[in-house]
């Protein structure tokens, strides 16, 4: 780790502090942490052109912009609908914007079946857009939020980030228009990869949660809990475990580890994602990811309810 001046700009627009060093180099790219606030970067970032090319290229596929094989992609159906089931039951929004809403699953579902009148996603996807408009007749907005938030009503309910606030830069406009568009007593529910995890701590660099050049922010309870509460919130909520994502997520870093390749399995559940890897490179992974599977659970059964579980869910209201 060297404290390097280059890495300034990235950091210090969001925390205003000097100090920096490097925490990982992966590939081309570094994870930055501000020495004062602990606040995380990736640099450099890439250029916008870029970022949106990944977005078109390499997430949704097909007429039904499926991201996933067949089984894994029931499965996101599932939790997706599971989404909009818990946020029914919770906190009943009648208006809510999803930001980075990939194909509108879960806004779909709050509209036909839990009564939200009001439903708006924002995505750089051409196939997510096209397949949310034209198959589930919503309504999402091509680009960045900080365009067009000027045109949104500004009395939403509920305002969320689903594995989605990491992969911007400049998180603190967001975190600034959310809470002009909320009305008073308006919710916003956030949920990242927590970059101080346990299995972040033990795998290091191979932790699938870094993903960079993607993951553009690397967020810690302490400074997401800044970041709300210096911007007006009140956080009601702190979870850090999440059903969808913690079990896979801590399976996939040792994955990760022990075997000196980044994502494979991961990779196989993905359409278009394999390339030319074997069948046999696939069994392999395939049954070390059963052995880690229920190490993977019980890790996360004990410390998914403290600072070092796989993610940080908050939930925080506009006073």
């Amino acid at each position: 780790m060297s404290n390097s001046s280059d890495f300034l700009l990235d950091i210090r627009p969001q925390c205003k502090h000097e100090r920096s060093r490097v925490l990982y180099r992966i590939n081309d790219y570094s994870v930055v942490e501000c020495e004062d606030c602990g606040f995380r970067k990736t640099h450099p970032i890439p250029a916008f052109n870029s970022i949106e090319e990944i977005y078109n290229k390499r997430f949704y596929f097909g007429d039904q912009s499926r991201r996933f094989r067949t089984i894994p992609e029931m499965i996101v159906r599932f939790f997706r609908f599971f989404r909009a089931f818990k946020i029914f039951i919770f906190y009943r929004p009648k208006r809510i914007l999803d930001v980075g809403c990939g194909r509108g699953l879960m806004l779909f579902y709050l509209k036909k079946y839990f009564k939200a009148t009001f439903v708006l996603g924002t995505q750089f996807s051409d196939p997510a857009i096209k397949y949310a408009r034209e198959k589930l007749g919503l309504e999402v907005r091509k680009g960045d939020l900080r365009e067009f938030f000027k045109e949104i009503p500004n009395n939403l309910d509920m305002i969320s980030f689903w594995h989605v606030l990491e992969h911007i830069d400049d998180v603190e406009a967001y975190i600034c228009i959310s809470y002009e568009l909320l009305r008073k007593g308006g919710r916003l529910l956030i949920e990242v990869p927590n970059s101080e995890s346990f299995s972040q701590r033990l795998t290091g660099k191979s932790w699938i949660g870094w993903d960079l050049p993607n993951h553009l922010t690397h967020f810690t309870n302490q400074s997401l809990t800044k970041l709300l509460t210096e911007h007006g919130f009140t956080i009601t909520k702190k979870r850090y475990f999440s059903s969808e994502y913690s079990i896979f997520m801590t399976m996939q870093s040792f994955l990760n580890k022990i075997s000196g390749q980044q994502n494979l399995f991961y990779n196989f559940l993905c359409v278009g994602g394999v390339g030319r890897r074997s069948f046999s490179e696939f069994i392999a992974h395939a049954l070390l990811a059963i052995v880690l599977l229920p190490l993977a659970f019980v890790a996360n059964v004990i410390l998914g309810n403290t600072r070092h579980g796989e993610v940080i869910h908050f939930i925080a209201h506009k006073p």
